[in-house]
């Protein structure tokens, strides 16, 4: 077995617990993580808004956090909301020696960010389940065109809510995904790109 395989099982083993409480997000959660860089750096766009709510809500912030305390690497986390920034802080305080919290529009952090990013998870905006969705479409879409200078070969791009009837936040930017030279791994609730 191949140090690859024993980090992808041990991932697989710890993430395992949350399997049912992340439902939906579980699959792809648990591929962006085992394929990502070893001691990745992590930025997600929206950070955690709700305490253990993790039926609706994905609780992405946590558990990125937790995995860069047990698997090595950082966590940057970006919100324009005080609040939402303040409660984060206080949700993932036993992560908060591997955590950046950021309060700040994501487009601009991104485009002003120096250095790689390893593992990219965009989730800012919210995105109605039915109707005109282009709003949020349009912010996914320059979250992923500023982040562009920041992802090398073998960066991975997660976007939540992407199965949604109106094309979830997601539709603009896998259009362009391929372009830029990005391969889709896996679509479901959430879409999970690489760059190639």
């Amino acid at each position: 077995m191949t140090v690859n395989d024993n980090r992808s099982r041990e991932i697989e083993e710890w993430i395992s617990c949350y399997a049912e409480r992340l439902r939906k997000r579980y699959s792809t959660f648990l591929k962006c993580l085992q394929i990502c860089n070893q001691s990745p750096l992590i930025v997600e766009t929206g950070t955690v808004r709700h305490y253990q709510e993790w039926g609706s809500n994905g609780q992405s912030t946590y558990l990125f956090g937790e995995f860069v305390s047990k698997f090595g690497g950082k966590l940057i986390t970006v919100d324009i909301n005080k609040d939402a920034i303040e409660l984060s802080r206080k949700v993932t305080s036993k992560f908060q020696d591997s955590i950046e919290y950021v309060q700040m529009d994501s487009v601009e952090f991104l485009m002003n960010h120096k250095g790689r990013i390893d593992l990219l998870y965009l989730d800012s905006m919210d995105c109605p389940t039915t109707g005109n969705a282009l709003q949020s479409q349009k912010h996914n879409l320059a979250e992923f065109i500023a982040s562009m200078g920041n992802l090398n070969t073998g960066s991975v791009v997660l976007m939540d809510d992407a199965e949604f009837e109106n094309g979830g936040k997601t539709a603009l930017t896998e259009f362009v995904m391929p372009i830029a030279g990005f391969e889709c791994i896996q679509k479901d609730y959430q879409s999970l790109w690489i760059k190639k």
